[in-house]
């Protein structure tokens, strides 16, 4: 996953030392080593048990790691409730979630998720919701919903309501049901936008650019707006 390079250094100053963690040598220096230094840990639930990079560990056994940036495929409702016991988490990655707006709403056992990402997952404007209504306490400032069949309807509801105070990074790319209705939504959270990303199929039209331009974002490259 790109884009995560900066937060690396962010973890890894947040990170305590795990040599208590790893109490009886249970755990592997290497997931150990990769946690300590940001790295991405790719996770599986198993029922109660988590399959951390390929070892299966008991979830109370797995809590005791402080995971903070973990990417999980597959994942549905009930395994997604589970991840949230897994609170130390700060960066959240799922790939294909086969989830409802119900299992969503369970994010907001992550208090103190900075950033989630979710993509190639059908989701919908309902799922918008959720995330936003469960993710609204958190610190949250970047947001990827990529591939997500999220459309105007969605975007309206976001800018229409609370969002997480440090909420200004956002990447809506891939969601092509976005029109120039959406993105007109869009611009109204101009003062809070530092990057917007949104690649689509469809190329933006002038009028949709224009209204992101007259909102104070500027466009780097095709698809992407940060704030002048």
């Amino acid at each position: 996953m790109k884009h995560l390079t900066k937060f690396a250094i962010f973890i890894a100053l947040l990170i305590p030392s795990f040599a208590n963690a790893s109490a009886g040598g249970s755990f592997s220096p290497d997931i150990i080593n990769m946690i300590a230094s940001g790295q991405q840990i790719h996770i599986e639930m198993k029922g109660r048990d988590v399959l951390i990079e390929g070892t299966l560990y008991p979830l109370e056994q797995a809590k005791k790691l402080e995971l903070k940036n973990v990417y999980i495929e597959n994942v549905d409702d009930d395994q997604l409730d589970l991840v949230g016991e897994l609170n130390s988490i700060l960066i959240l990655s799922l790939e294909k979630a086969q989830v409802s707006p119900a299992g969503l709403s369970r994010l907001n056992k992550l208090a103190k998720l900075i950033s989630f990402e979710i993509s190639n997952s059908n989701i919908g404007n309902k799922g918008l919701e959720a995330i936003m209504n469960a993710l609204l306490l958190t610190p949250l400032h970047r947001l990827k919903l990529i591939n997500c069949n999220i459309g105007d309807d969605g975007i309206k509801y976001m800018t229409s309501h609370n969002l997480p105070p440090r909420l200004n990074n956002i990447n809506f790319s891939d969601n092509n049901r976005i029109t120039t209705e959406g993105i007109r939504y869009l611009a109204n959270l101009s003062k809070r936008i530092e990057v917007l990303n949104l690649y689509l199929d469809v190329e933006i039209s002038n009028e949709a650019k224009n209204i992101l331009t007259d909102a104070g974002l500027n466009e780097l490259t095709p698809g992407q707006w940060k704030k002048r």
